[in-house]
């Protein structure tokens, strides 16, 4: 999600490609670990299975998703930080666009019966995404946030530097222990996306901090460190049968907080490419997670749609081919969605949001009232 930043520096910087291509490789970490999670195959280790070429694509797969996100918070923080105000219109678009495809699908599933389900989905289609779905709950929770930005905004305005170090060094104790053990799981993103919109305005401030001196360093530790430990947690998972370890404590939380930033500050430094092409798939990106992950593909929780029923990624998983396969699946519904998002965005988001109508003149009239 591209945000418009006053700044004359920010625009210079909104010229490269760098970080449409980093949103590009997002999106993939998503999708691969979206096809993991709902593929009928799950990174759960055993004895016969530990070792195996599929069960480590699994790990390996399944891992990055929400390092994913924490890259589209970054991207997004950086520009939005010392912005003045948001664009409501971002609002309305998302929203419409969420709405659109949960409808498409919904009666796409229903025609063709693909899956059986009654009035009571149909209603909840034409609630999304303010229905509390949990396949959703990045839209759900991207929307409060943006629209607590200008708040952000406002408050890092008025903090100095020194201050607003020491906000981000408790947070970095505080945010990764609350997320793991006690808030409720509408409350943790709020949480995680506004310690990534302080700590990404604090690093802008702080020019030529170390991690923008030296990101590729950053990259490479945090990397062979969670991959280590991935499998570290996934063998005490196998060993003494404690689940989950390796998703509640390698990449999630602060490891992927600082993986992202890093990466961030890698494109910055390094990727400094133009591309049109580069940036229109960029624009399909959002589009992409909001049709794959739409909770009718998931509505049978035993053999979800998509990866499950359609690409059976759990009958390829005891395969050789596996690794080749489950790439090439995510690479191809990462295809077809963008294609499908393009062709909304011309049809729609170029006429029925064009500037100057009337939907961008009542958008721009309430931006300038919710301007703190």
């Amino acid at each position: 999600m591209k945000e418009i930043n006053n700044t004359e520096q920010n625009k210079t910087e909104q010229r490269f490609s760098n970080f449409e291509f980093l949103r590009i490789l997002a999106m993939l970490m998503i999708v691969a670990s979206h096809a993991v999670k709902h593929g009928g195959t799950a990174p759960v280790p055993t004895v016969s299975t530990f070792f195996t070429s599929g069960y480590i694509t699994n790990v390996l797969f399944a891992s990055w998703g929400q390092l994913g996100v924490c890259i589209f918070i970054v991207i997004s923080s950086y520009f939005l930080c010392d912005a003045n105000g948001i664009h409501f219109k971002k609002v309305i678009m998302i929203y419409a666009q969420t709405l659109l495809y949960s409808l498409i699908i919904c009666f796409t599933f229903k025609i063709f019966n693909i899956e059986h389900f009654g009035p009571k989905q149909i209603i909840k289609a034409f609630l999304t995404p303010i229905y509390q779905w949990t396949e959703y709950w990045f839209i759900r929770q991207y929307l409060n946030f943006y629209l607590l930005v200008p708040i952000l905004q406002k408050l890092i305005k008025s903090i100095p530097d020194i201050a607003l170090g020491k906000i981000i060094l408790v947070l970095s104790i505080v945010v990764p222990g609350f997320m793991m053990f006690f808030l409720q799981e509408n409350v943790k993103e709020i949480g995680e996306f506004t310690y990534l919109f302080l700590f990404t305005a604090y690093l802008k401030r702080k020019k030529n901090n170390v991690i923008e001196r030296k990101p590729e360093l950053f990259v490479i530790i945090i990397f062979t460190t969670c991959i280590l430990f991935i499998f570290l947690f996934d063998w005490l998972t196998f060993r003494f049968g404690i689940r989950n370890l390796s998703s509640r404590i390698t990449m999630r939380y602060f490891p992927a907080y600082i993986f992202a930033i890093s990466l961030f500050f890698f494109a910055k430094k390094y990727w400094k490419f133009k591309n049109r092409i580069i940036n229109f798939i960029a624009k399909t990106t959002l589009g992409i997670y909001i049709i794959h992950e739409n909770p009718l593909m998931y509505f049978n929780k035993n053999e979800p749609f998509l990866f499950c029923r359609l690409f059976k990624i759990g009958k390829h998983s005891i395969l050789n081919t596996y690794p080749i396969y489950l790439l090439s699946v995510v690479i191809l519904v990462f295809f077809i969605c963008s294609v499908i998002e393009a062709i909304r965005i011309l049809l729609i988001d170029n006429t029925v949001f064009k500037k100057g109508l009337w939907i961008d003149k009542v958008c721009k009239k309430i931006d300038n009232w919710y301007s703190l």
